[in-house]
């Protein structure tokens, strides 16, 4: 372990905004970069059960955001352990409070009562990186592929609507934070969003 605290940048975005790619991309180039994965690729095989059993209820809801919030502990424990100078988190909290957001903006499900009518710094309570790399996209890409390449997304969370409400929802809480944030363009094509991407991080670094 280093005697300092490493510097955290987060990767943040809706799905398929090229976020995972960027970081791996960032991390082959720079070894001594330390990529923690998205929230999902960290839950144990009888969590992703109990995830997936989960229903829109009130209780579920609030279950669902207890198990991320959990993700979240186990998240700055890894960058803190990892003994590198960088670590790049593949997503952060504040994907937990813009979905939160857009969930109750456009079900108005009753699961997340502590959400509505509420800023978004407020359901965002958990720590976000000082510096957050936004990949920005348009909703018509978002929807071309989500309909392209998800295979496990609810339908209802892939509609030109939702994926609106859910854009939006993340500008409220990147505006709502106090993080630095630097966009990426990622209505581009894959490779230059990856270099726009890694180009943000060396700036930083």
């Amino acid at each position: 372990m280093t005697d300092t605290a490493p510097r955290v940048i987060a990767f943040e975005g809706i799905p398929f905004a090229g976020k995972s790619t960027a970081a791996t991309e960032l991390a082959r180039q720079h070894p001594e970069v330390r990529v923690v994965p998205d929230y999902h690729e960290m839950l144990t095989p009888t969590e992703r059960v109990r995830i997936a059993q989960l229903s829109d209820s009130a209780d579920d809801q609030h279950h669902r955001v207890a198990m991320y919030r959990d993700l979240d502990d186990r998240r700055w424990k890894q960058a803190d352990e990892s003994g590198s100078p960088t670590v790049i988190f593949d997503r952060c909290y504040l994907s937990i409070a813009a979905y939160r957001i857009a969930l109750h903006t456009a079900f108005g499900l009753p699961g997340d009562p502590d959400t509505a009518g509420q800023a978004p710094a407020a359901v965002c309570e958990r720590t976000i990186p000082p510096v957050v790399v936004f990949f920005a996209v348009s909703a018509q890409a978002a929807v071309e592929r989500h309909h392209r390449l998800a295979r496990t997304i609810d339908t209802r969370l892939r509609t030109h609507e939702f994926l609106s409400t859910l854009i939006d929802s993340y500008r409220q809480v990147l505006t709502a934070c106090d993080a630095r944030v630097l966009v990426v363009n990622s209505n581009q094509p894959l490779a230059e969003v990856v270099a726009h991407a890694c180009e943000c991080v060396r700036d930083v670094l």
